[in-house]
């Protein structure tokens, strides 16, 4: 089992060291789960973390160093929306009274609520980064 505290954090990722491979907990690993296949990653669904191996690891270093993890919006007259990795604020989202936008692959807002929704966005995106 992985301790609670990860051997190296990259952004988001957390990386537990094994004997032969490393896991990978965080928050947008869901989000990058084409990213760890293609390094040869396997899903464990009771330690609900990814694991590479060693071999493959500083690939998957490489391709997660390449994302852009911030949260963008984009206004119009009528709507405001924020796309990029939102996954794992859906809940928040909801909450703000976002709707999904399949077209747009986006949560859509009514522009009234900008302000609430531009906090809310740089809120993440200061943690993001931080």
């Amino acid at each position: 089992m992985a301790t609670s505290d990860p051997n190296y954090v990259i952004n988001t990722f957390k990386f537990y060291v094994g004997e032969r491979g490393v896991w990978i907990g965080g928050p947008h690993t869901y989000q990058v789960k084409s990213d760890i296949k293609k390094c040869g990653g396997k899903w464990n669904s009771f330690r609900k973390q990814w694991y590479v191996t060693n071999e493959k690891l500083n690939e998957l270093i490489s391709l997660l160093l390449e994302k852009d993890f911030t949260l963008k919006l984009e206004e119009n007259e009528r709507m405001i929306y924020v796309s990029g990795f939102t996954y794992q604020y859906k809940t928040g989202l909801k909450e703000l009274g976002g709707k999904w936008n399949k077209e747009k692959n986006a949560w859509a807002f009514d522009k009234a609520l900008s302000s609430e929704i531009t906090a809310f966005v740089t809120s993440v995106n200061e943690a993001t980064v931080a």
